[in-house]
């Protein structure tokens, strides 16, 4: 049976406070920091070494810029819903996310804290929606803790696609950046390429062995090169959220220091 450690049981802070214009929400468990941001998109801009300054996501923050075929590019952990006339960052750019603290219990009694935000979507074909997103740890733990959530205010059954964008670079790396699944590698390229991983997908640092993994009890989770500008992770995938109803994917993100490490981490596929 594996086994794995979610954290030490020290206690979670959640600090706010203004740079470069933007209101930065930070979470801290003693062994990250994490910055959430309301009004970069709704996105995570950084994950930290607890008193460490190096940021292991990759962030056009404070303002958007162009990344590989992409612009705007906000990056870092960026949430995105799919609106067919836009593009996909352009569906949620006009929205205003606010957020709070929140603590919360899981299935099995495990209760995490952070940050959650909050948009009342507006588009045409998003309005009566409300998009949640959660951002959660334990105290001493390297999972990140992730909930999409849509709730539906309408009379009407909708469907919609979405989930997240992870831009990763490990120990502030990421041009050589490995991709890995369960069954599959792939090491740098100069071409985009996307794989479907199932329920755990990795992206690694070569030289420093430090690995993200990415876990999630949907069969959804991508391998995603963006050839010369690194290899990163996404999440996605269609919902139906019926009338009055609420639809949510759950993910777990989590800084390992190998790769052996971070395979262990596939068995979080099954806590919800």
């Amino acid at each position: 049976m594996p086994l794995v450690r979610l954290g030490e049981g020290s206690a979670v802070e959640v600090e706010d406070g203004d740079t470069a214009g933007h209101r930065v929400y930070t979470i801290r468990n003693q062994r990250l920091e994490i910055d959430v941001v309301p009004s970069f998109l709704g996105s995570v801009s950084a994950i930290r070494d607890a008193g460490g300054e190096c940021n292991h996501l990759a962030s056009a923050f404070p303002e958007p810029r162009a990344f590989g075929w992409s612009c705007p590019w906000y990056g870092g952990l960026q949430p995105e819903i799919d609106v067919d006339r836009l593009s996909w960052t352009a569906s949620l750019e006009g929205e205003v996310f606010t957020a709070e603290t929140v603590s919360c219990r899981d299935a099995r009694g495990v209760e995490w804290t952070g940050v959650r935000q909050r948009a009342a979507l507006s588009l045409e074909e998003t309005r009566g929606l409300t998009l949640e997103l959660d951002t959660l740890t334990l105290g001493g733990s390297p999972v990140i803790k992730q909930v999409w959530r849509l709730v539906n205010g309408s009379d009407a059954l909708r469907h919609l696609s979405g989930g997240w964008n992870y831009f990763l670079q490990p120990d502030g790396e990421m041009h050589d950046t490995v991709l890995f699944s369960a069954d599959y590698e792939r090491k740098r390229s100069n071409w985009d390429y996307r794989h479907h991983g199932g329920h755990w997908t990795a992206a690694a640092n070569p030289r420093t062995a430090r690995t993200f993994v990415l876990v999630s009890p949907q069969k959804e989770a991508r391998l995603d090169s963006w050839g010369t500008e690194g290899g990163h992770l996404k999440l996605k995938t269609k919902l139906e959220v019926p009338a009055h109803g609420v639809k949510e994917m759950t993910a777990y993100l989590v800084l390992t220091d190998t790769r052996e490490e971070a395979r262990r981490y596939a068995v979080l596929q099954d806590l919800r």
